[in-house]
């Protein structure tokens, strides 16, 4: 069940995000500061992402916050 769990967390966050992203780009582009708020919600995202993967020492949980990073790569 938690190899369904993370497969679809990642498949679903990761690709849906980028997605969302791309379709909206319209929208965000009306607004310019809009990016500047992406760019920093995503470096908050892996920096929080790293940092807690690397205290972490349960391996699962470590490959999570690795894909949360990533997404906010």
């Amino acid at each position: 069940m938690r190899a369904v769990v993370s497969a679809l967390l990642h498949a679903g966050a990761v690709n849906g995000g980028g997605l969302l992203l791309v379709r909206s780009t319209p929208i965000l582009e009306t607004w310019s500061p809009s990016w500047y708020l992406l760019a920093g919600a995503g470096a908050a995202t892996a920096v929080w992402g790293v940092a807690a993967m690397s205290v972490s020492v349960d391996v699962k949980g470590s490959l999570v916050r690795s894909t949360s990073a990533q997404m906010g790569f």
